[in-house]
């Protein structure tokens, strides 16, 4: 039997893109055995879950490092499920994380969405090519539109609804989440393959602000000699153009410097634990060195 057409009009040209990679495989579309299976199952059986089956079930696509798949997942309750959870439908896999529905249609996996649509619209928007190659930077406070309109990024609509908000501008993108209680909602994070932008995130971002860059990296092993003569935190204030950040993570806090004129920067990141550098990291235009 043929598979069903996607509804493909109800997405932007990018996430129609996007879709057009992804495998399809078969599944149970018939809404009576549908509706048969999640009684089994002991789930609640509801129009939203039942219709989300019939036009997504068994599409899979990769993002970055993750396997996505759409599909209902007839399984009981298990231990692993929080209170939460275990009111909804596991309607399948991103990555490593189950994905669930509710009795309105929205989707709460790494985060929440309002509909299968802008879940599908965010995962199409954060399918970066050569993913790790990109230069990241956590904002704690999110600084949210203020952050978007000071780098001149535009909204991306169709991507964007009640719990998570997407901008986009030459060679940048932004990521805020409005999902109280989500870990992800605690910072914003901008991806870009410039120093400068990273650059022009801290300084916008204000009083307060703390940071934690990312990207690929080269990994330099050092010895205990070499960690022994690290410059201290503190030891960057007198060179030549030299501002200074906060740096915070989940597990680290530490100092963030930033050198240089524009067109030629360094930057400089040292993470501690305690009174011990754990990493440090150098960012230039060529490429980050962490050791």
């Amino acid at each position: 039997m043929p598979l069903p057409p996607l509804p493909l009009h109800l997405f932007s040209e990018r996430a129609r893109t996007f879709l057009s990679s992804a495998a399809r495989r078969e599944v149970e579309r018939d809404p009576q055995v549908i509706a048969a299976k999640l009684r089994t199952a002991e789930r609640p059986v509801w129009p939203s879950v039942v219709e989300f089956e019939r036009t997504y079930g068994g599409l899979v696509w990769k993002v970055g490092d993750d396997r996505d798949e759409l599909g209902i997942y007839y399984e009981p309750c298990d231990n692993f499920e929080d209170e939460n959870e275990v009111n909804l439908v596991p309607i399948g896999g991103e990555g490593p994380c189950t994905i669930y529905m509710n009795e309105a249609g929205e989707v709460d996996g790494y985060w929440k969405s309002s509909s299968i649509v802008t879940h599908i619209e965010g995962r199409a928007f954060i399918q970066i090519r050569d993913w790790s190659s990109q230069l990241h930077v956590e904002v704690r406070p999110p600084p949210g539109e203020r952050l978007a309109e000071g780098l001149g990024l535009r909204l991306v609509k169709e991507a964007s609804d009640a719990y998570h908000q997407y901008w986009e501008g030459d060679g940048v993108k932004m990521r805020h989440l409005s999902q109280a209680g989500a870990v992800e909602a605690e910072f914003d994070v901008v991806f870009t393959t410039s120093v400068e932008v990273v650059v022009r995130v801290l300084e916008l971002s204000g009083e307060g602000a703390r940071f934690s860059i990312g990207g690929r990296c080269e990994q330099r092993r050092l010895t205990p000699e070499e960690w022994a003569a690290i410059p201290a935190p503190e030891s960057w204030s007198d060179a030549p153009g030299a501002r200074r950040y906060a740096y915070e993570d989940s597990s680290s806090k530490g100092v963030i410097w930033v050198l240089g004129e524009p067109g030629d920067r360094r930057i400089e990141e040292i993470a501690m634990r305690g009174n011990t550098v754990h990493a440090w990291t150098t960012y230039r235009a060529g490429g980050a060195i962490r050791r």
